[in-house]
């Protein structure tokens, strides 16, 4: 193995090290028949599966309650055939416990060495809601804001001039 092909497969193997890592994000690779080629250890979870070889080959049909399943694949199937990536779209996803939740997707293309589509990479970010204590905090901050530049406004034209730092 020549020196380029070894620091390929030592970077793979830390990129999925890091992928694993990550509790709230999926990542997956697939190939041109929207097959799993590869997958984190947090879609092998979320899935309910014991090892990640588990899901090799299959797609979201075989994995995902219907119409998920049917709705992942059809995503996985236009990006491989037009090429285009899927890029932050909000979803519903499933979480072992049959709970549901948010996420926010992204699927891009993989190209051969002649731009041909093989496949493509993905990622799902679970997307969480704030905690109660942060929106009051923020609408907090805001409404003084408000009143702030409402003073600011208003003293103008009495021609007083108002420090901002």
């Amino acid at each position: 193995m020549d020196a380029t092909s070894e620091v390929i497969r030592a970077a793979a193997a830390a990129m999925a090290e890091l992928m694993d890592r990550l509790p709230d994000v999926v990542f997956f690779v697939k190939d041109s028949g929207g097959r799993y080629v590869a997958a984190n250890e947090t879609l092998v979870r979320r899935l309910g599966l014991a090892r990640p070889d588990e899901l090799l080959g299959q797609t979201a049909v075989d994995l995902f309650p219907a119409p998920l399943g049917r709705r992942y694949l059809d995503q996985d199937l236009a990006v491989i055939r037009t090429g285009r990536p899927l890029e932050d779209l909000l979803e519903l996803h499933l979480y072992p416990d049959r709970s549901e939740g948010w996420c926010l997707t992204t699927k891009l293309p993989v190209r051969d060495a002649v731009g041909a589509v093989v496949g493509l990479v993905g990622t799902s970010r679970d997307v969480h809601a704030p905690a109660p204590s942060a929106v009051t905090a923020s609408v907090s901050a805001r409404t003084s804001a408000m009143r702030v530049a409402g003073s600011a406004e208003s003293a103008r034209p009495a021609g007083a001039n108002i420090a901002r730092s």
